[in-house]
């Protein structure tokens, strides 16, 4: 299991369109084989770079500032051959901390959030190549990136909760293969949920009606917004905890480093507080009946 370094899935970087028009630019990009990604908004320069190089037009971005577009930033090292995109200036100042990464040519723009005519644009990283890859197929993140079988999943969650597990613990998996997205991706897709709102109420609204929405906000993420092509590695737990019987979620998450597949549980959030995360090891659930993923 991890026995490869893989791509780490980076989450969305933007909402761009696929259209072509005259107030847009393209973005191409660069696939010549084993060769790194290469990225440009002149098709000229990627053809003096390789000239026998297959170029595809990945998206358009608006070339100039239009009503509700944000600043799509452009950094480009090229000691180390890469490039980075985002619409975050604290990226860009993390970034430029390191020597050798510089501002792009070309001021583009594009979409923070979904809407009519425009796709997510999805970011990956392989650190053992020092490469990002830029998509808007997120079939591309899903076979590049951090899986799981049904079968491997089933061993980590017994070997990660090993000590707290009953002695009649059941493990549920229902589908064949799972996307292990990144812990940065997790809390995204928790942070913008309305069920963090919430707070538990009695038994109408306990742990238990808490943990079934959280795994349906993944399933949505899915579904509607990133379109995957398998099921996050996420899902529930069922046992007792500190303070009787009890109910988490639980998510495995990778950087897309060799082996580095790690639970994490979630808790329901408390009064004014954000849904805590922790691992096995703090000991919070003590026995634990049953995992569905």
């Amino acid at each position: 299991m991890g026995a490869v370094m893989s791509w780490a899935d980076e989450g969305i970087v933007c909402y761009v369109s696929k259209c072509k028009a005259s107030d847009l630019q393209p973005l191409f990009r660069r696939v010549s084989g084993r060769l790194k990604n290469r990225y440009s908004l002149s098709a000229a320069t990627l053809r003096e770079s390789r000239r026998n190089a297959q170029l595809d037009v990945l998206c358009y971005l608006a070339n100039k500032h239009r009503k509700n577009h944000i600043r799509l930033y452009h950094l480009y090292n090229a000691a180390t051959d890469d490039h980075i995109f985002t619409t975050s200036e604290a990226e860009v100042r993390e970034y430029k901390k390191n020597s050798g990464w510089k501002d792009g040519p070309i001021a583009v723009y594009a979409m923070p959030h979904a809407c009519p005519d425009h796709v997510p644009l999805f970011r990956a990283y392989n650190k053992e190549l020092g490469d990002h890859l830029y998509t808007t197929d997120i079939r591309e993140v899903d076979k590049k990136g951090p899986k799981i079988t049904k079968k491997q999943l089933e061993s980590l969650i017994r070997e990660q909760l090993k000590g707290y597990c009953h002695r009649k613990f059941n493990v549920y998996l229902p589908d064949k293969l799972y996307f292990c997205t990144t812990e940065k991706v997790a809390d995204v897709i928790i942070s913008g949920s309305d069920l963090i709102k919430r707070r538990v109420r009695g038994q109408s609204f306990d742990c238990t009606e808490f943990a079934h929405l959280l795994k349906a906000e993944f399933i949505d993420d899915i579904y509607y917004e990133r379109t995957r092509s398998m099921p996050y590695a996420f899902g529930m737990l069922w046992g007792q905890s500190t303070k009787g019987g009890h109910a988490v979620n639980f998510i495995v998450v990778s950087e897309g480093h060799k082996g580095d597949f790690k639970l994490i549980l979630i808790e329901p959030p408390q009064e004014g507080e954000p849904a805590k995360k922790y691992f096995p090891s703090d000991g919070y659930m003590k026995s634990i009946k049953l995992a569905i993923c």
